[in-house]
């Protein structure tokens, strides 16, 4: 077609006398209507931006390069996969994903080579983006560790309803000091004890010899004497009973001296114990308070979830936005360089002026610009998006869906406020922490009142000696013995620490009832937000409609006329710049619709 254009506009610079003005005019009309008609391969595509006949599903299909065509793709329902999707397992859902989508599973590994961050595009629906996110979000995930770490709290709560039964067994092998001391105490007796047996000993035989000596002095056969022998043998006698005795005393003192020492022992003891709290007035508000928070940590997961959900289907609308801008740019920029070449065909042939060209040039130029100002804003909504999916660092995502209206919302404001008062996990959370709170003013004023405990014991003891002389088996080393009884505590008086404690909570009870009234309109502020720009956002599209309708006809009627040279090249490019602006306004007012949808679905259901 180019080549058919410069051939007609040579032809007629060379021919100018023939035929005249007026069969050059014909001939160049025709150019610039063969113009328009290539044009329409973008123009076309505007087509979708005025077929928005149901107001309930309306798509917008995407400028295509070479060809027009319609996508046809179901609409995605927001509220109905988000059921879906919450009442799966999560670790289902991480399955779920697609390897290349998955988050490394370390994180403290980040990437350390350039070629480690290059990236690959991989189209993502909105489902699918939603699904990921889900399974990648770090704070989704910080939700849930604090979600198991309030559950095992409550856990070691619970665990005071029941009794402790501990047992406890101490092996030692020990060497007295005290007995050191005893030992070497007992050695000096013995020691001095023997001493004064040999010393006693040649006094007692000596002794004896004396009275052996007078005996044999006497003659018994004289009857005088015959008493005195009698008491001489008695005397002899028990004097030589003495001997042995002392004899007797000294070796058994030998012996144990030998044996006196300070052995070392053996002790093995056993105690087996049982508690119970038969009464703790913290108890059960302790289980209560704990019980609370885990109740706050779930409703907080599914707070971040409805969060991310909503901030992922806004960068999705944003990249959405971002990529149909860029195809708008494009063609425009298109438009204008066909344009352009058609003006210096015609400035060749003297039906242009050199002002008309300028002009084209620099609003070529500026399309240009707001093609690259587009593109940028493109790779940063896909970069932001990857950052909410938390994806590797080697994708970026792209938007796969077409552009559709979502459905209309049908229930009214007032209903959509109620509707968000009973659903709305923020408010479930002050009552969860309003309870928490009542939970720990009762455990405060717990600490003055009185506890009463049972215990029970049972202890075993077990003896062995390096003594040889004690046989350990068999001597009787073994005991046993028990205890149990009831303790009862009770701190009645603590300086007021108690209570200023539950005065605390008070405090903290007075300060959620004011956050629960602050979080309440702040729902219905949101609700009422998102909910007003449904009807503007609607008109709007209505308004783009015609808008794009009546610019898109504006240009053919400003080509034509600067065809037939009743009017200037700045008017077809008013025209053109008008039509850019109507498809970015019907754009803005169609994901405009949507993302009041969305946030209007966050601030009404979970």
């Amino acid at each position: 077609m180019k080549i058919m254009k410069k051939f007609l506009m040579i032809y007629i610079s060379k021919n100018k006398v023939f035929g005249g003005s007026g069969f050059n005019l014909l001939i160049l009309t025709f150019i610039n209507i063969t113009t328009l008609f290539v044009t329409q391969k973008s123009l076309l595509a505007n087509e979708l931006l005025l077929n928005m006949a149901d107001k309930k599903k309306e798509e917008i299909t995407p400028f295509i390069d070479d060809q027009y065509q319609t996508i046809d793709t179901q609409e995605f329902n927001f509220s109905e996969y988000e059921k879906l999707f919450l009442s799966q397992n999560p670790s289902e859902v991480e399955n779920s994903i697609p390897p290349d989508l998955r988050v490394n599973p370390n994180p403290l590994e980040l990437p350390t080579t350039p070629q480690e961050v290059e990236t690959v595009t991989i189209p993502l629906s909105l489902e699918d983006a939603i699904a990921v996110a889900k399974g990648n979000s770090q704070q989704l995930k910080i939700a849930k560790i604090n979600l198991e770490k309030s559950q095992a709290v409550l856990d070691e709560a619970r665990a005071a309803l029941f009794p402790t039964l501990s047992a406890a067994v101490t092996a030692s092998r020990r060497e007295e000091a005290s007995q050191g001391l005893s030992t070497e105490a007992s050695e000096q007796d013995t020691e001095n004890q023997i001493a004064q047996l040999e010393s006693s000993i040649p006094a007692i035989e000596n002794q004896l010899d004396q009275i052996d000596s007078v005996l044999e002095q006497l003659n018994p056969a004289d009857p005088t004497v015959i008493p005195t022998i009698v008491s001489l043998l008695i005397e002899r006698n028990n004097v030589e009973q003495n001997l042995l005795n002392a004899q007797s005393s000294l070796e058994s003192s030998r012996e144990a001296l030998r044996d006196i020492k300070n052995y070392a022992g053996t002790f093995i003891d056993g105690t087996v114990s049982l508690n119970y709290n038969i009464y703790s007035p913290g108890r059960q508000a302790t289980i209560n308070s704990a019980s609370e928070q885990v109740l706050i940590n779930q409703l907080e997961v599914q707070r971040i979830e409805n969060e991310l959900v909503l901030n992922v289907t806004l960068a999705y609308y944003d990249l959405q936005q971002a990529d149909q801008e860029v195809k708008i740019n494009q063609s425009d920029v298109t438009n204008r360089q066909i344009r352009l070449e058609g003006l210096q065909l015609q400035l060749e042939a003297q039906l242009a002026t050199r002002v008309d060209l300028l002009n084209a040039q620099v609003e070529l130029d500026n399309s240009i610009q707001n093609l690259r100002n587009s593109q940028t804003v493109q790779q940063t909504s896909q970069r932001n998006l990857a950052r909410l999916l938390n994806l590797p660092p080697t994708v970026t995502p792209s938007a796969s869906d077409a552009i559709a209206m979502s459905d209309l919302w049908e229930s009214s404001l007032e209903e959509s406020i109620i509707m968000a008062y009973k659903n709305r996990v923020e408010l479930q959370q002050k009552l969860a922490q309003r309870k928490s709170f009542e939970a720990q003013r009762e455990i405060a004023l717990a600490q003055v009142r009185p506890t009463l405990a049972l215990f029970a014991n049972y202890q075993m003891l077990q003896s062995y000696t390096d003594d040889p002389r004690i046989n350990s088996l068999t001597d009787g080393n073994f005991s046993t013995g028990y205890s149990f009884g009831l303790q009862l505590n009770w701190n009645f008086f603590d300086g007021g620490a108690a209570n200023a404690r539950a005065r605390q909570a008070d405090a903290d009870i007075a300060r959620t009832d004011q956050e629960y009234s602050q979080e309440a309109d702040s729902i219905r502020f949101q609700v009422e937000r998102a909910y007003l720009q449904l009807p503007s956002q609607i008109e709007n599209i209505d308004t783009a409609k015609q808008a794009v309708n009546r610019a898109q006809e504006a240009v053919e009627a400003a080509q034509i006329r600067f065809s037939a040279g009743v009017t200037t090249q700045t008017e077809v490019l008013d025209a053109q710049t008008r039509l850019v602006q109507a498809q970015n306004n019907l754009l803005n007012a169609v994901l405009g619709y949507n993302r009041a949808k969305a946030e209007l679905q966050r601030a009404v259901k979970n």
